[in-house]
């Protein structure tokens, strides 16, 4: 296969390549490995809300939650936290969290050191 080949199927395996709301959750000391929170979000009227659903600001959502590892800008690992319309049940999905923060803090990954976000002084496109 050419490169681009590959390129091509490694992104389109990426579970977080559909994803609507990628945040940087962490960084190692050497800032060579980052974790990564992702939600894939579903929209639209009459869908069916799973409970214990809430984004980053504390909001009930529907979708998806991933928690991914970086290492070098490199994928290490992905976690599928809550699954949808299989909805994931809260005692499963903080198992699955406890897992990623487990390996999170395995990789020397600081769920602390979150980052400055920089907002864009002009359109970041």
């Amino acid at each position: 296969m050419t490169p681009v080949v590959l390129l091509l199927l490694s992104s389109l395996l990426n579970p977080l390549h559909q994803a609507d709301v990628v945040q940087v959750t962490g960084w190692s000391a050497d800032e060579t490995k980052f974790s990564v929170r992702a939600f894939e979000l579903e929209e639209g009227d009459g869908l069916p809300e799973c409970k214990g659903y809430i984004d980053h600001q504390g909001k009930a959502f529907t979708g998806k939650l991933y928690i991914a590892a970086y290492d070098k800008g490199e994928m290490v690992k992905t976690w599928l936290i809550q699954n949808y319309p299989d909805c994931t049940p809260p005692e499963t999905a903080k198992k699955y969290l406890s897992e990623a923060k487990a390996k999170l803090a395995e990789l020397g990954i600081d769920l602390n050191a979150t980052g400055t976000q920089v907002p864009c002084a002009k359109s970041c496109d």
